[in-house]
């Protein structure tokens, strides 16, 4: 994905310039890994530079009701995800994901490109922008969910939600943990991620 950029700052200069605004995802889905039926393995990558998605006001930032409409993390992170589903048993299916995330967030100072509700103008400086910039924070997932197909489109559904964020500033540190449960009809199994 390519926003903003100036091409002799993008890939001949390369100095940082805040306004090269760029994010790219990576990924690999393996069916039927190792040979196992329906063993279904997911990977991907994903990286979003500082002001990916951010413009002069709020009204043309990439949001809608003060939400992402890219990524939950915004921009200026790397994520790192895998995800394995696999039936257990006829009706029965396991899916599980973990997810890695670094994330560069603002300072309350300076908007240091992650926050996509900010107004770019209050950036810290226009050149040596990297990724991760500003306070790094290191964010852990972890999800598990067991669907029981009961009848035709009705599911019972239980799962398990983890997740850490450690942050350069221990006041952001943050772990989260519930299991939840229920029944669907007709409808795709809720999944968080973030």
């Amino acid at each position: 994905m390519l926003d903003e950029f100036v091409f002799n700052e993008l890939l001949v200069e390369r100095r940082g310039w805040w306004a090269n605004k760029y994010g790219f995802q990576l990924g690999i889905k393996y069916f039927d890994a190792l040979g196992i039926d329906h063993l279904d393995l997911q990977a991907e990558i994903n990286v979003v530079r500082p002001y990916t998605y951010q413009h002069r006001d709020s009204a043309s930032n990439y949001t809608h009701t003060v939400q992402s409409l890219a990524h939950p993390l915004g921009a200026n992170f790397r994520e790192f995800l895998v995800q394995l589903r696999y039936p257990i048993l006829d009706r029965l299916v396991l899916n599980t994901r973990l997810i890695l995330a670094q994330q560069g967030e603002d300072d309350g100072s300076f908007n240091y490109g992650g926050d996509l509700i900010l107004d770019y103008g209050n950036r810290r400086d226009n050149f040596g922008n990297e990724t991760l910039q500003g306070v790094r924070s290191d964010i852990v997932i972890a999800g598990i969910d067991l669907s029981y197909q009961l009848f035709h489109n009705v599911f019972i559904d239980l799962s398990y939600f983890y997740r850490n964020k450690t942050s350069q500033e221990s006041v952001r540190d943050r772990t989260d943990a519930f299991i939840e449960g229920g029944i669907r009809m007709n409808i795709n199994q809720r999944r968080l991620d973030f």
